[in-house]
Formats: structure tokens, sequence, C-alpha cells
């Protein structure tokens, strides 16, 4: 048992020296989106697109909710109590 454990032991210290090559590299790799905003704001552009939100020729239907006719009298009963 203590050769299996002195042998997990000796991989995971070679695993550890490898650690700080890869947090090197995966730094580097995200550099562009690590460092921060810029100080200063993109160039303007003129906006050639539209985002139509609410269409003006479109009815929507829709209907109030109603409480269910088998309901109304425990509805009414719970109102009383409170």
């Amino acid at each position: 048992m203590l050769a299996v454990m002195d042998a997990h032991l000796n991989e995971l210290k070679e695993e550890e020296q490898v650690l700080p090559d890869l947090r090197k590299a995966w730094l580097d790799s995200a550099a562009d989106i690590l460092t921060g905003a810029p100080n200063h704001l993109p160039p303007l552009r003129e906006v050639n697109h539209k985002i139509p939100i609410i269409d003006e020729d479109k009815r929507y239907n829709y209907h109030l909710p109603r409480c269910p006719e088998a309901l109304k009298n425990t509805i009414n009963r719970q109102d009383t109590n409170i």
C-alpha cells in the first residue's frame, strides 16, 4: 500500500511541475480579454440595421384570466376566513 501511495505522490509532483507552463500558456491565450477595458471608445459607425420590436400591423389576441365556476365557492370561503 505504501508503494502505491509513493507512486501516486511522485506522479503528483511531476504534474505540479507542468502547472506553471500551462498557467502561462492559458494567460497568454486569453490576454486580450484579461487586460480590462480600453481607455477610449471605438470609432462611431453608421447603423445599418433595424430591430423591429413591435409589429404595428399584428393583432394580439389575449384574454383575461377567469376563475372556473366550480372553484368560485371555495375561493369565496377562503376570502371570508382571512
